[in-house]
């Protein structure tokens, strides 16, 4: 499912249907999950304190959605073109959670049965060279995407690309810390900053957790006396 907050703040749920949205401040806020067509809200006070926002989603919710995405890609007569290809991805994204009968299963299986595994297997690919990061990362990430260029799993990729280049910059900041006692606190500081929007910026939560890890390694870094300010 999406979730969104009314702050602007929005993530996807895991598999699992758990999820975790970090919010832009202590404000009152609303909250929104939206699965196909339906959605569910609920407004919340103003407050520091973690909130829980729940929905049990109707059983015929993920039927209806994954009936619209299999028409989709099923009323494409053309099936070399960029329209179907982008419908199979959606389909295969839209339904890898979903509860169906496995009448729909095997419909969707078989229609995503090439691209959805090409997709996990750069996916996975560049989420390896993510996690081991070198100067090779952008070659990696580069071969990867384009097959999937100008399609809705792009954003995906870019991304990956977005935290590659945090990583890399997080680097370059440290080497400079640890060479220069003289460096000014609000250069620090600034960067610190920096990493914690762009955390925030995020959507994935797989590299909003990857962004947080390097967040907790700048701040003794950047300003160890003021930690507390950047608790998540």
């Amino acid at each position: 499912m999406t979730l969104k907050a009314s702050d602007g703040s929005a993530a996807q749920s895991w598999k699992s249907g758990a999820y975790a949205l970090a919010l832009q401040g202590n404000g009152a806020v609303k909250l929104t999950a939206q699965l196909g067509d339906r959605s569910f809200s609920k407004d919340f006070t103003a407050g520091g304190e973690n909130v829980k926002f729940d929905w049990n989603v109707p059983a015929e919710a993920s039927l209806e959605l994954a009936d619209k995405l299999l028409s989709q890609v099923e009323g494409i007569a053309n099936k070399n073109s960029s329209t179907y290809t982008n419908a199979v991805l959606e389909l295969y994204q839209g339904t890898k959670s979903l509860s169906v009968d496995e009448e729909r299963r095997k419909r969707i299986e078989e229609l995503t049965k090439e691209l959805g595994p090409k997709l996990e297997a750069s996916r996975e690919a560049v989420r390896a060279a993510l996690r081991n990061y070198s100067q090779d990362f952008n070659r990696v990430l580069l071969e990867h995407q384009k097959p999937f260029q100008g399609t809705g799993v792009e954003a995906w990729f870019k991304e990956a690309g977005t935290v590659g280049q945090a990583k890399g910059g997080f680097e370059g900041f440290k080497k400079q810390v640890e060479g220069n006692a003289n460096l000014p606190e609000q250069q620090k500081r600034q960067y610190l900053n920096y990493l914690v929007e762009l955390q925030k910026q995020l959507k994935e939560t797989e590299f909003q957790a990857q962004v947080s890890a390097l967040v907790d390694a700048a701040i003794p870094l950047a300003d160890p006396k003021r930690a507390h300010l950047y608790k998540r």
